[in-house]
């Protein structure tokens, strides 16, 4: 019998004294052999149950449980033994250490802490440690090397050490686990945690979930922020940084990830993405557990909003985005997310524009590129990520309004269509949910941003559109039901699906037919836009089947559903098809001829387009505007004027009702004809018959008189009967058939000499007409006692319609103009060009061109590459015949040189926010200065051409007519100056130009002086971060108002400017002040930054602290000196005797926004600031106080009272019969800005005070105690009053003796008797 055998049967005979006596028999050396050899038996529990009985036994043995456990421990250690027998002897160890001494119990601790730095991967001690430590720190006295200390202290060492030491990555995640059994203090709590998470950087991505997991159970409760820094930190390094993504510009994108094959370690990389998979799901699982970590994590985040880079790193945006899969974070979790992202892209704008700002405020990370690498690393992954960037876009994409931004959000919008776009091209199985919800939303909220998503994912992501056709046809069956422009918006998104799909293509001819038979004429416009669209985006020859009703020409009007063309769809289709197809589709056009002018309108303004993108259809387009046109046409040659307009107008009642849009017709015939004559043979012959009816047409027009327009001097324009309304009617269609007769006349052009004269005798027909409307619209003295629906509208100008001529012609036109078009002879341009109307017409279409194209959605705009090169080509024209010589063109017409330079600032202003990768050749075209010789240079050579031009001009004598040319010269300029790279050496040498020409020019004009003045102050901003421009500025204008009697105007020296003058010094007041209303926005902006830096600093790691601490205090030193900067410019504009009115209320305007600032400003001090550390000292914020509390203070004051006195003195030189509602208005609302103002200051001296309580720094010291309520007792006034009292008492007999009469008041201010008995009126008091 083996000896390990016969301790069980003793045991199981329950005789312990014989078990017992066997044991001790064995002695230690055996019983430790027993041990080595039966730890990996099933029985092995119940022999060690029955060692324990028998070491329990007798007296003292060898034979100990303490030797008992540590051999066992030691076994467990060394051999490999399974999971469950190992749990099963170390729960008879962990009850059996309640029989151990404390010696015992340290030993064997201390041999844990020996096991944890062993290389090996069994860890038994980490079930067994907890017991240990909780079991000594019961002990009250225990005795370690020598010294006693409580068990609780021990433990505490014990801990220490293990924080001290070196830890493997193989035994992090079970010493994570073993700490959950640990009864920790709030340190050590946090110190563990810290060291794990610093434990974490050299651990490899596969050991990385695990110790996550368990952190996150040992976090539960507290102290879960650093984990997520320290994940963030790790997966950034290894994952994120640029060495595995890479930004990449293009036109059409802003940024593209590197190719995956390109990089060596791919597998690592997919090995790292795996490992943030598996803790996303750990994460997400704890928040669904309802871990506060979670909680903590938002919360956290939610205190630094206002630094985005802290938000928006790629590993916090995918642990929000998949923690917002559960319900109870949804909304949070998005709320933070938007909020970053607009809060970046705005401090990216603000940036831009402030030289200051790109100092102290981070470069803005690129959100783009953040969103690119959650969507690379999360596709095919992580589905919760994927739902949560689906549905963040949709959140984007519900931004209406930003109070940070102006206008709409567009920005927000453009991120939004990037992320669905990219995730639909990179998962396209999502692509159906996502159209689902587009769809979805386009019926529910008909907003353009959905449909500009839809458009972009039908071009892009086409793959992935295939199986969403069907949801696509539903929505269009309610296309009916939409907007127009919605609706056709729509349609326009849709059109890149229609080649692949030819369900889809025939759905929406059908519905568009069906449209055309609509009650509603917004429907019916619909319709002809998008049949027109249809065939603009789709070439006719690639068209396979329509499943559409091929009619007859002659016979519209029997068009019905019922017969239906087919075309097989595996037969090739041929020329008789393109033109079954052709003819089809005109057929459908057809019927607009039967719509109102409206529906018509919409059919003359796309056609063109459409038919030049198939050629196939010049024939057919153009036999059928000629047969429609020939009903209005009068063939005979002595007929005046050749268009039958009764047939165009018709009369009900008292309306008058267009039902021919005859001009716009007469315009796209003119159109097709020029293309078909000089690109068609097809329509070769009917092109010439168009061309002989448009000669004849041009002749006659010519000759036409007023009196065969049916115009006389009884016409009026302005009456609102019948017959005048129809007059106006023909005027309008008159104007534009002149108006393509001419463009006609300017797109053939041709060597003959006759055209120059045939175009001028056209515009002196227009422009008759013109000059005869303004007579007809003057009011006449038979008017006034007319019947009351007579002469309403009598003496309103005739709004001119808005131009039909398009760019093509424009530039044509223009290029004439500076003879560079054809052979034409200089003497015949010049006979256009002395015309200062035609010129100016010419300027003035192309300017309403421009605008109209500015009205155009940014995303059309984008793709719009024939709009760029128009706008191009007509700047190139405008900046070398009149940018280039102002003088020379102003001194021919100054309202044409007005125009000219207006076109050319809106094309600059449309080319830097539409067409940015465009700018180089741009200024390339317009300037020939190479695109390789740098953008600086480029926009330096344009903007030295303006300096020029604007120096010319400021120093001439008639500056009154150049007013306007100077405002839009400085527009020009600055937009191109906002475009110079802000470290090019350029941006010195214009903003010291600048600073010249405003010292150097002295002008009585107000708005020229305005204008320089501004340009001088948005470049400071724009290229200076600090300077003392604002303080010469300030001192000069002291130096013109003069200072208000309590305050002195100093002696401080300054920079004289010439601009500034006592015209001038109103304007340039309101100016500044605004400007330094922007500038105190500014700063509150970094203010409510550095919290969120702040708060930052106190949620990082212990290593990281001390260097954002001493970064943070330089960004507080640096906001300190701009304000101190601000206050003492602000300071000198209070000394100013300003005069009451728009001055006055401008500068308390700044002063309250100024208080607003301080306290912001304040407000952060208090929250940053102990007694311990008071930070403001190290900032200077004293400094600030100084100024603001003592001296801006007591000249605030005086500003105050000058102020009311000067409206005081003014209401008294006034009528107040005539002006009582006036002037009590002036007076109420000077009031209401003042008390506003007060507020603010009483608010930042009760944070000053509550600051200096919580510092124990006395900082009242340096504050000017509040002497301006609501009201206050003005020491001039009381003065005057006072002799004129004594006056009036000197020839007063009725008092007897000034004792009895006067008596002091209870501040000690003489009252008079009289006043004391008898109390004053109530018109008294008002006074």
């Amino acid at each position: 019998m083996q000896l390990e055998e016969r301790i069980v049967e003793l045991g199981r005979e329950k005789d312990i004294a014989a078990l017992s006596a066997y044991v001790n028999k064995l002695g230690i050396k055996q019983v430790t052999a027993i041990i080595t050899k039966i730890c990996r038996y099933q029985t092995a529990p119940e022999i060690l149950t029955f060692l324990f009985q028998a070491t329990h036994y007798g007296g003292a043995s060898e034979i100990t449980s303490f030797r008992v456990c540590k051999q066992v421990l030691q076994q467990l250690q060394i051999q490999d033994i399974s999971t469950i027998q190992t749990n099963a002897l170390l729960t008879l160890l962990i009850i059996e250490f309640e029989h151990l001494e404390s010696k015992e119990l340290m030993k064997l601790t201390e041999w844990c802490t020996e096991c944890i730095q062993q290389p090996t991967d069994r860890v038994c001690w980490k079930d067994v440690l907890p017991k240990l430590l909780h079991l000594l720190k019961q002990k009250e006295r225990v005795e370690y090397e020598g010294v006693e200390m409580t068990g609780a202290d021990y433990k505490d060492k014990i801990i220490n050490s293990l924080c001290m030491a070196k830890w493997r990555p193989e035994v992090i995640s079970p010493l994570a686990a073993m700490f959950l059994d640990v009864l920790l203090s709030p340190d050590q709590h946090l110190q563990i945690v810290y060291k794990i998470c610093k434990c974490m950087t050299e651990m490899p991505p596969n050991m990385v979930p695990p110790v996550v997991n368990q952190l996150l159970w040992l976090c539960e409760d507290q102290h879960g922020l650093p984990l997520f820094l320290e994940l963030q930190n790790y997966f950034t390094t290894l994952l994120y940084s640029m060495k595995h993504f890479k930004e990449k510009s293009d036109k059409s994108k802003d940024m593209e990830l590197m190719s995956d094959d390109i990089a060596n370690d791919a597998v690592d990389i997919r090995d790292i993405q795996r490992s943030e998979s598996t803790v996303l799901f750990h994460i997400s699982q704890a928040a669904a557990g309802g871990h506060s970590i979670v909680k903590e994590l938002i919360k956290s985040l939610k205190n630094v909003r206002n630094a985005p880079e802290f938000v928006l790193n790629p590993f916090l945006v995918a642990v929000l985005l998949c923690v917002s899969s559960i319900s109870s974070y949804e909304d949070q979790a998005f709320d933070i997310l938007k909020l970053a992202v607009i809060r970046a892209s705005t401090e990216e704008e603000k940036r831009n524009s402030s030289a200051w700002l790109r100092d102290i405020v981070p470069k803005v990370l690129s959100i783009q590129l953040v969103f690119t690498k959650v969507i690379e690393s999360s596709i095919r992954e992580r589905d919760r990520v994927i739902s949560g960037l689906i549905k963040f876009s949709f959140v984007l994409l519900s931004v209406t309004k930003m109070k940070s931004m102006e206008g709409k959000p567009d920005k927000i919008w453009t991120l939004a269509r990037y992320i669905l776009v990219t995730v639909a091209k990179k998962q396209p199985d999502v692509t159906t949910e996502i159209v689902q919800q587009l769809l979805q939303q386009i019926l529910d909220h008909k907003n353009i941003q959905y449909i500009s998503c839809l458009r972009k994912l039908c071009a892009e992501a086409r793959i992935g559109m295939a199986d969403s056709v069907s949801g696509i046809i539903q929505l269009l069956d309610n296309l009916g039901f939409l907007p127009e422009k919605i609706a056709t918006e729509l349609i326009r998104a849709i059109l890149p699906l229609l080649r692949d799909s030819s369900s889809l293509r025939t759905t929406l001819t059908i519905i568009l037919r069906k449209s055309m038979y609509s009650r509603n004429v917004e429907t019916r416009k619909m319709a002809v836009s998008g049949l027109l669209l249809f065939l603009k985006h789709m070439d006719v020859k690639s068209l396979v089947a329509l499943s559409q009703t091929s009619c007859s020409q002659g016979d519209t009007d029997s068009m019905g559903l019922g017969s239906l063309s087919q075309v097989d769809v595996h037969q090739e289709v041929g020329s008789l098809g393109n033109e079954a197809t052709c003819i089809e589709l005109l057929n459908i056009l057809r019927r607009c001829f039967m719509q109102q002018s409206s529906v018509r309108l919409c059919l003359y303004q796309g056609l063109h387009d459409a038919v030049c993108k198939n050629p196939v259809l010049f024939p057919h387009a153009l036999e059928l505007l000629s047969e429609h046109f020939s009903q209005y046409y009068e063939k005979s040659e002595n007929v005046l004027p050749p268009v039958n307009f009764s047939k165009i107008i018709e009369v009900k009642g008292a309306s008058v009702i267009l039902k021919e849009p005859l001009a716009n017709l007469l315009f796209v015939i003119q159109q097709l004809t020029v293309k078909a004559l000089s690109n068609s043979e097809n329509s070769k012959q009917t092109a010439d018959k168009l061309q002989q009816m448009l000669e004849s047409l041009t002749d006659r027009m010519i000759k036409c008189s007023l009196e065969d327009l049916g115009f006389d001097n009884t016409t009026n324009f302005a009456d609102i009967i019948p017959e005048s309304q129809q007059a106006v009617e023909i005027f309008h269609q008159t104007l534009g058939i002149y108006e393509a007769l001419m463009a006609y006349t300017i797109s053939l052009w041709k060597e003959t000499s006759s055209n120059c004269q045939r175009l001028s005798n056209l515009f002196k027909g227009y422009h008759r007409l013109i000059e005869f409307a303004k007579s007809a619209c003057k009011p006449r003295k038979k008017d006034k006692d007319a019947d009351s629906l007579k002469g309403k509208l009598a003496g309103k100008p005739l709004k001119l319609p808005s131009t039909l001529m398009d760019f093509e012609t424009v530039n044509k036109l223009q290029a004439l103009l500076s003879r560079s078009l054809g052979p034409a002879s200089v003497e015949e341009v010049e006979s256009l060009k002395n015309r200062r109307e035609f010129y100016q017409h010419a300027m003035t279409t192309s300017l309403q061109l421009i605008q109209q194209a500015k009205q155009l959605k940014a995303e059309n705009m984008h793709v719009n590459i024939d709009l760029y090169r128009h706008c191009t080509t007509l700047a190139r024209v405008l900046y070398e015949n009149c940018i280039s010589q102002v003088i020379t063109f102003n001194d021919f017409d100054n309202l044409t040189c007005n125009i000219s330079a207006e076109c050319f600032s809106e094309i600059v202003s449309l080319i830097t926010v539409y067409y940015k990768s465009y700018i180089p050749h741009f200024l390339e075209e317009i300037s020939n200065v190479s695109k390789s010789e740098g953008l600086g240079k480029q926009l330096y050579g344009v903007i030295e051409k303006l300096q020029e031009t604007l120096k010319e001009i400021v120093n001439t004598d008639e500056q009154e007519q150049h007013e306007k040319i100077i405002e839009l010269l400085v527009s020009t300029f600055e937009t191109l100056a906002s475009e110079i790279p802000f470290d090019s050496e350029y941006c010195t040498k214009i903003y010291e130009w600048a600073k010249e020409l405003c010292q150097e020019t002295t002008t009585e004009n107000v708005k020229i002086a305005k204008s320089i003045l501004l340009l001088l102050f948005r470049l400071f901003i724009l290229y200076k971060s600090a300077g003392s421009i604002f303080g010469h500025i300030s001192l000069h204008l002291l130096s013109i108002y003069g200072a208000t009697e309590e305050a002195t105007a100093g002696k401080d020296k300054f920079t004289r400017f010439g601009v500034l003058t006592d015209n001038s010094k109103d304007a340039a007041l309101i100016a500044f002040c605004n400007v330094l209303r922007i500038s105190l926005s500014d700063i509150n902006w970094v203010v409510e930054r550095l919290q969120s830096e702040y708060t930052a600093r106190a949620y990082s790691s212990e290593y990281s602290i001390e260097s954002r601490q001493e970064f943070l205090k330089s960004k507080e030193r640096d906001v300190c000196c701009h304000v101190s900067h601000y206050v003492t410019v602000i300071n000198n504009l209070t000394k100013m005797a300003v005069p009451a009115g728009n001055s006055s209320a401008t500068l308390f305007r700044l002063l309250t926004s100024l208080y607003t600032t301080l306290i912001t400003l304040t407000k952060y001090f208090c929250i940053r600031s102990s007694k311990l550390d008071p930070a403001f000292q190290t900032a200077r914020f004293t400094q600030v106080i100084t100024l603001a509390g003592r001296h801006l203070a007591r000249n605030y004051d005086a500003l105050i009272s000058h102020v009311e006195e000067m409206e005081g003195e003014e209401g008294g030189k006034k009528n107040k019969k005539a002006n009582n509602f006036a002037l009590k208005s002036k007076v109420l609302k000077g009031a209401k800005s003042r008390t506003s103002l007060l507020f603010e200051r009483e608010q930042f001296e009760q944070l000053i005070i509550k600051l200096s309580s919580k510092t124990k720094v006395n900082l009242m010291q340096y504050v000017k105690q509040n002497a301006s309520r609501d009201f206050h007792i003005s020491s001039k006034k009381l003065c005057k009053a006072l002799d004129q009292q004594h006056k009036d008492g000197d020839n007063d007999t009725s008092v007897t003796t000034a004792d009895d009469s006067r008596r002091d008041g209870d501040d000690g201010i003489p009252v008079s008797a009289a006043e004391e008995r008898h109390p004053p009126t109530k018109k008294q008091r008002t006074k």
